[in-house]
């Protein structure tokens, strides 16, 4: 498969100042902190964390509504980084995002015609009324919204949860994008309807030869929509494998401690699984723990562990993890 999106040592430094009169920044937020990824055209890869780790900071990262400080990232080979307000208005209709709050995400005072055709009205000036409107009823058809009459003139609070998603999916579609990012797009869900919006990015994903980044803190949602997983702790990637690799043998012990938590079905596997409960909080992203950033509440921890920063390395069935217990292993 040919890489779509490759981020390589990406950045986003934010700075804190005394008062707000000082110039100079006195420390940095470390939100995402030397990232390297790769995402394949036509995968599902799962971004996992817990909150705070700089998730949605990342998805916000990759199309630039805020600015990286460091290290770029290229869609379709092109680095989005070096380009002009103007390259990067045509390169933003093949890059679009489902932000987690879908509700506040849509324009109150507007109707559902009247968001959807936003994205046309900006890229395709030219189109006429009739043939707007006609995509934007045939676009609430593909998300699950018919007959689309019933829908155009409402105004998103008159929607249910799980149908504003689907108004969020709809307005992310309306451009024919090549890879979409889902910031926990069913965390808010119940669980019936969450099941129902999986199933259409399922669907979604085969109709059209998307690429989604999928950010969640829900493994089991992971194991039902994504390809493989890539597990982030305070700005860095600690793990990426294929999902069924993933579940059946973590490698670093911060994955490995949030699947030992993870409910199970069967009452006497749950019994006599070993829990491993982390110690303290995770520490400020303002002061980053030296060497392993996870050391701070590793069970395994060593003495290097706080010395040096561990690399990510290949353990085999493409499955890599950033741990000084797999050093000797070779990339």
């Amino acid at each position: 498969m040919s890489v779509l999106v490759k981020i390589n040592q990406l950045e986003r430094l934010i700075p804190v100042r005394k008062n707000l009169f000082s110039r100079q920044a006195d420390k940095y937020v470390h939100a995402i902190d030397g990232v390297n990824l790769e995402i394949f055209e036509n995968e599902t890869l799962a971004l996992v964390g817990e909150s705070g780790c700089g998730k949605s900071t990342l998805a916000k990262t990759l199309i630039n509504l805020v600015p990286s400080t460091g290290g770029s990232f290229t869609f379709s080979e092109i680095d989005i980084t070096r380009l002009n307000k103007r390259e990067l208005h045509e390169m933003r209709q093949n890059m679009q995002i489902i932000f987690q709050d879908v509700g506040a995400s849509l324009n109150p005072r507007k109707t559902v015609e009247q968001i959807l055709m936003q994205p046309l009205r900006v890229y395709h000036p030219k189109l006429k009324i009739q043939k707007l409107r006609s995509l934007v009823q045939e676009q609430l058809v593909t998300v699950g919204l018919e007959p689309p009459k019933n829908f155009i003139h409402r105004y998103p609070h008159e929607f249910s949860g799980g149908q504003r998603q689907r108004i969020g999916i709809a307005r992310a579609l309306m451009l024919s994008p090549k890879f979409i990012i889902a910031d926990e797009p069913v965390s808010a869900l119940d669980v019936s309807i969450r099941g129902q919006i999986l199933n259409l990015f399922l669907e979604l994903k085969e109709r059209y030869e998307l690429t989604y980044l999928f950010i969640t803190h829900d493994l089991s949602v992971v194991r039902s929509i994504a390809d493989r997983i890539a597990v982030m702790y305070l700005g860095k990637i600690v793990e990426i494998a294929p999902v069924e690799e993933f579940f059946s043998t973590p490698k670093h012990p911060y994955p490995q401690a949030i699947l030992s938590t993870t409910p199970i079905a069967d009452p006497k596997l749950s019994r006599s699984r070993n829990v491993i409960i982390l110690k303290d909080e995770p520490p400020s992203p303002i002061d980053i723990p030296s060497g392993c950033r996870f050391h701070t509440r590793c069970p395994n921890a060593m003495d290097i562990c706080g010395q040096l920063e561990p690399k990510m390395v290949n353990c085999g069935n493409e499955h890599f993890v950033a741990c000084h217990l797999y050093n000797e292993e070779k990339p």
